[in-house]
C-alpha cells in the first residue's frame, strides 16, 4: 500500500508516526510541512499528484487549521471547500482517505474547541461524508483517562508514547479500510477542478539568476526571488487563493493587487527557526479577511512598512514579525488558484 501523509503537526523526528510507520515496513511518502494549514496541504496534493499516486492519503491539518482560526488568520469557508475538494478527488480517483485529529493540548484543556466553528466544520464534514478518522483526544483519553495531556511533548506534538499509540491506531484503522462511498442523500458538489497550482519555475527562462533552489531533508523547491515586482497575466479571470514561498530573514511586506482589489501581507513569520537560526522554510500566505475578486491580471510587489494601509492590510497578528531590514524580497514558489488557467509572467 502506497501511503501519502500531509499534515502540520507530524514532525520528521524519529518519534513521529510517519517514521514509525515507515520503520515498520509501510511505503510512506511524507509531504508534511509544519506551521502551515490545509491550503498548503492541497498545494502539495496538486504539485506531487499525491491522490493519483497513492492508495491512501493521511490528512492531518486539523490542529493547525484550528490554531490559525483562533489567531483569526484562517477562513472557515475556504477550509471547508478545501476538505470537500480533497474528498472529491479521493472519490474520483478511488483513493482511500483518513483524517487525523490532533488537538492543541492547551486549547483542549481550556475548552476552546467547544466554540470553534473550525472544529464543528471538520466534525460536520467527517460525519456528512463518512470519512474514516482518528480523534487523538478520544484515543488518549480511552487509554490514559485524565492524564491524556501528559502524552504531549509540547502544545501540538505528541510525545514518543503518544505517537506510538497513534501509529498503532492508524495500522488498525487502515487494515481493510473501505473506499469512500458517495451517499445519494449527501449534498455533493464536484470541486475536482476548482483548485489549480502553478509552479513559477516553469515560467522563468533558464539561466535567470533570480531562479534558485532550496534543498534539505524535507523539501526540494525552486523559487524566484522578487526584489521589485512581478506581473501575472492569465488567459481567463481567476482568483488567487494562496501563494507558496520561501520564508527567511529577507522576507517582509508585499502587496498583491488586481484591477479591483489591493491586499497587503507581512510574509516574515515569527519563528525562532527563521529569526534566530537564520534558516529558510517553505511557507504560504492565504487571503483570509480580504479576498480577491476574479481578474485576469495580478501584480505582486515589494513594499515597506511605511506603505501599509489598514484598509488593504490582511493582518496575521502575532504570527508575523516586522522586518528590521531596509530592503526585503519575496521568494515565490507557486500560486494556488480557484481554477485551471494559463499564465504569462512579466518582470
Amino acid at each position: 500500500m502506497r501511503i501519502s501523509i500531509i499534515g502540520g503537526s507530524n514532525s520528521v523526528t524519529k518519534d513521529s508516526y510517519s517514521y514509525i510507520l515507515e520503520r515498520d515496513g509501510y511505503n510512506i511518502n511524507n509531504k508534511s510541512i509544519g506551521a502551515t494549514n490545509s491550503i498548503y496541504g492541497i498545494i502539495n496534493i496538486l504539485k506531487y499528484n499525491l491522490i493519483e499516486e497513492s492508495d491512501l492519503l493521511i490528512f492531518e491539518y486539523f490542529v493547525n487549521d484550528n490554531n490559525q482560526y483562533f489567531l483569526n488568520i484562517n477562513n472557515v469557508e475556504r477550509v471547508s471547500e478545501t476538505l470537500i475538494t480533497i474528498i472529491s478527488k479521493c472519490l474520483i480517483k478511488r483513493t482511500k482517505l483518513i483524517f487525523i485529529l490532533i488537538y492543541n493540548k492547551n486549547d483542549k484543556l481550556n475548552n476552546r474547541y467547544d466554540n470553534s466553528l473550525m472544529f464543528s466544520t471538520y466534525k460536520d464534514i467527517i460525519k456528512k461524508y463518512n470519512i474514516p478518522n482518528i480523534d487523538v483526544y478520544d484515543l488518549l483519553y480511552e487509554k490514559y483517562e485524565k492524564k491524556w495531556y501528559k502524552y504531549y511533548r509540547d502544545e501540538t506534538h505528541l510525545s514518543k508514547e503518544g505517537f506510538i499509540l497513534l501509529s498503532e491506531e492508524i495500522k488498525n484503522k487502515i487494515t481493510n479500510m473501505p473506499l469512500l462511498e458517495l451517499k445519494e442523500e449527501n449534498e455533493y458538489k464536484n470541486l475536482d477542478d476548482d483548485f489549480y497550482c502553478i509552479k513559477i519555475d516553469k515560467y522563468i527562462k533558464n539561466g535567470d539568476k533570480s531562479l534558485k533552489n532550496i534543498y534539505n531533508s524535507i523539501i526540494n523547491l525552486n523559487y524566484y526571488e522578487i526584489d521589485n515586482k512581478m506581473e501575472l497575466i492569465f488567459d481567463s479571470k481567476c482568483r488567487i487563493i494562496g501563494i507558496e514561498y520561501i520564508c527567511d530573514n529577507e522576507s517582509g511586506f508585499i502587496e498583491v493587487s488586481n484591477s479591483i482589489n489591493i491586499i497587503q501581507k507581512n510574509t516574515l513569520k515569527n519563528e525562532k527557526f527563521i529569526l534566530t537560526d537564520n534558516k529558510q522554510m517553505a511557507s504560504i500566505i492565504t487571503f483570509n479577511k480580504l479576498i480577491f475578486d476574479l481578474d485576469d491580471k495580478y501584480i505582486i510587489k515589494i513594499i515597506s512598512k511605511e506603505d501599509i494601509n489598514n484598509k488593504y492590510y490582511d493582518n496575521e497578528r502575532e504570527n508575523t514579525f516586522i522586518s528590521k531590514k531596509n530592503k526585503t524580497n519575496f521568494k515565490i514558489v507557486s500560486i494556488i488558484l480557484n481554477k485551471k488557467v494559463s499564465l504569462l509572467i512579466t518582470l
